[in-house]
Parts: structure tokens; sequence; C-alpha cells
């Protein structure tokens, strides 16, 4: 993709100068559905998210692209480990960029037709409104959630992931939870 086409022109480079792009996400090389690397680049520098097996670990050159080093919670998780899928939500939910590091290799290689490039945008430059739906500012991923039925007490939640509605719904169904990424909120 540095030499795309007749013309040579590199697509990464092309993409990230758009009006408004902020960064871009692309897989490296060889990446498999359960191992690989995501190229991570930004106007302030760049970053990989490696994944192995359902963990992720995220390391950057000179900047953290996504801010995690600021948070007391979040920089917990840029100890140069693997980490699940629940610690990433745990450690980010309650800033910008929350779970994107595990997010973004379930995205990027979800079968052969992926996406290849995922830019992220300033969300000035379409929707002309702050929380347009491609950038990953928390406001933008916090959705609520409110069940309810006979035999559900009032409980609240701080967090979770949409693949955890599943599961909460198959317990109150009363039906077998297979194994899948969600776990059941009730």
């Amino acid at each position: 993709m540095t030499k795309y086409g007749p013309k040579k022109v590199n697509l990464f480079e092309t993409i990230l100068n758009l009006d408004g792009v902020q960064q871009i996400y692309y897989r490296d090389g060889d990446c498999r559905k359960d191992k690989g690397i995501i190229q991570l680049k930004s106007h302030n520098g760049e970053g990989i998210i490696e994944y192995n097996n359902g963990k992720t670990k995220y390391s950057f050159e000179k900047n953290d692209l996504f801010g995690y080093e600021k948070d007391p919670k979040a920089s917990k998780l840029l100890d140069g480990q693997f980490h699940s899928i629940d610690e990433w939500l745990e450690h980010t939910y309650h800033i910008d960029n929350p779970i994107i590091v595990d997010q973004l290799p379930r995205f990027l290689n979800i079968n052969k037709r992926s996406h290849d490039i995922v830019a992220v945008t300033d969300a000035k430059t379409v929707y002309h409104h702050l929380f347009s739906h491609d950038v990953c500012h928390r406001n933008t991923m916090n959705v609520p959630l409110i069940i309810s039925g006979k035999g559900l007490g009032k409980k609240e939640i701080p967090f979770a992931k949409t693949s955890d509605i599943t599961p909460t719904i198959l317990k109150f169904l009363g039906e077998k939870i297979e194994p899948m990424v969600g776990k059941s909120l009730i």
C-alpha cells in the first residue's frame, strides 16, 4: 500500500493527509485471525497493537496515540504485556478511546473481506459535530442498555461491552450459554 497503482501512491500517507483525518490503522503483513500486528499512524506519532490468541498489547514510539499514559488506570496496561478484552474495558471505559486496543484487531480481522485501512477523523469534516460515529470519544461509544422483566431487580453496571448482551439475554431466558467473548451481566 506504500506504492499503490501505476503512480506508486503511498495510500497510508495520502489518507492520513485527507482533510480531518487524525489517525489511520491497518494490518501489518501476515495477520491472521488469532495473531498479528495492527499499525497505528497519526500526525503526532506511530504505534502498534499486537494480538495473540484473544489478548492484545499496545506500544508506541514517542506519543501515546490513545492518551492512556495520562490516565492512572489505563496506564497500568502499558506494561508490555498482553491483556484481555475485560482488562482493556475495565481500565479504559472512563476515558476516550475505550477498549479500542482490543477492538481494532477484531474489526480488522473478522474475515478475509475485512477493511484494509481504518481512518479516524476529527468528526467535523462530515458530520459537523463532535460526537460523530467515526471517532473514538467515550461519548460516542457509551450506549445505555435497559432490560426489564419479572424477577429483575434494579442494577446499575458501570461498564459493559456489546458482546455482553447476548449472554445476558440467554441467561435471562434460562438458555445455555456457549463459550463466547461476552459474559452475562445478570
